[in-house]
C-alpha cells in the first residue's frame, strides 16, 4: 500500500496426532497480542534502494556495504518456532556528498531482557554503515563514484537469546 509492505504470516501446526494445533488462534486474554504479532512477518517503509528504508521484524539477505563483514545475515534461524523483532534503517545517499547510513539489529528483545537463571542482555547483534561520495558533485566519470565508507558490526552479548541456543 504505496510506500508501505507487510508480510503476513498464517501459520498451521500439527501435533503429535497428526491433527492441527491451535498454537498461535487462542487469542485468548493473555496471548491475544502475542498471537496477533506471529501472524505478521515485517512492515516496511520503502525498499532497500530508495533514500529512507526502515523494515520491522523478520529479516533475510542483509548485506551492509559490499559484504566483507556482513553478507546475506538473517535472523530467521529458527522460525517459525521463534520469531525474532529485527530492524534495518538505511538512509541512501542523501546529501550533496551522497551519505549513506545503514543500521541492522537482530532482535529488539535483547536489550534489557533477562535470561532463564536471571542474567540481564546487554543486547545482541548491531550493525552499522556510514559512508559518503565525496567527489560526487564532479563530473569526472571514475572519481564522482568514489565512495568512502566504514562498517561496524557487534554481538554485545554473545550467549543472548538467538534464544537460548543447546552448546
Amino acid at each position: 500500500i504505496w510506500r508501505f509492505g507487510i508480510g503476513l504470516d498464517i501459520e498451521l501446526f500439527m501435533n503429535n496426532m497428526g491433527q492441527f494445533d491451535n498454537k498461535g488462534w487462542k487469542f485468548d486474554e493473555n496471548t491475544w497480542a502475542n498471537d496477533l504479532l506471529r501472524k505478521i512477518r515485517y512492515l516496511r517503509f520503502n525498499k532497500e534502494e530508495d533514500k529512507l528504508f526502515i523494515k520491522v521484524g523478520a529479516l533475510d539477505n542483509v548485506t551492509l556495504g559490499y559484504g566483507f563483514i556482513m553478507d546475506r545475515f538473517c535472523n530467521t534461524l529458527h522460525y517459525p518456532d521463534e520469531k525474532l523483532f529485527g530492524a534495518q534503517f538505511y538512509l541512501n545517499n542523501v546529501s550533496p556528498i551522497g551519505i549513506t547510513l545503514q543500521a541492522v539489529t537482530q532482535d529488539f528483545l535483547e536489550f534489557g531482557g533477562k535470561g532463564p537463571e536471571g542474567h540481564k542482555y546487554e543486547g545482541g547483534l548491531v550493525a552499522t554503515r556510514l559512508g559518503f561520495r565525496p567527489l560526487k558533485a564532479t563530473e569526472i566519470p571514475l572519481l564522482k563514484g568514489l565512495f568512502i565508507g566504514g562498517s561496524y558490526v557487534t554481538d554485545r552479548n554473545q550467549y543472548a537469546p538467538a534464544r537460548n541456543w543447546d552448546l
